[in-house]
């Protein structure tokens, strides 16, 4: 096998497409876009989903051999949100995880959804993910417009409860 001493340069140029290929034929592809983004290759990412023909196939790949040439070292960020959403958080606890795995100083995220009963257990898996952090989970009592009859914890029947949204915020320990 030819190793970096022969390619030079352009080893790093035949990885990043070899990991294209294998990432298409093993059905990967959105996992090597995403790799491209954490790079700071966003663009490039970008119009790798849109690829629609043989030409245009091509014209990405000179790109990916381009833009493989130039390193590009995103800066750390010392603070990160993210609005999860209205998704219920259990479906949200491996990015939540994975954002934590950087190591930020400040994590905080935003609309976490959950049933007004599970607060405790959601909280307790929340301080599980990451001991590196302390956990702070804070909620408005505020009603949006138009529920005002519908508080939260105003229903007599359990199933019938508006959901919780609250933000959580990760501080370092260190």
């Amino acid at each position: 096998m030819l190793g970096k001493r022969f390619w030079g340069v352009w080893s790093v140029v035949v990885e990043r497409v070899s990991e294209y290929w294998q990432g298409e034929q093993q059905s990967n592809g959105a996992d090597f876009l995403h790799k491209l983004r954490d790079q700071g290759k966003i663009g490039l990412a970008n119009r790798g989903e849109k690829i629609c023909s043989s030409y245009e196939a091509a014209w990405w790949l000179q790109w990916l051999e381009w833009e493989s040439l130039w390193e590009y070292c995103p800066p750390q960020s010392d603070v990160i949100t993210w609005n999860i959403g209205p998704q219920g958080v259990d479906l949200s606890f491996p990015q939540i995880a994975q954002t934590l795995s950087k190591g930020a100083a400040v994590v905080m995220f935003q609309e976490v959804s959950f049933h007004p009963e599970e607060r405790r257990r959601v909280k307790g898996i929340l301080k599980e993910i990451s001991s590196d952090y302390w956990c702070v989970m804070e909620s408005s009592q505020r009603v949006r417009a138009g529920q005002e009859d519908c508080k939260v914890g105003a229903s007599t029947k359990n199933f019938e409860a508006q959901w919780v949204y609250v933000v959580v915020t990760f501080l370092h320990k260190d």
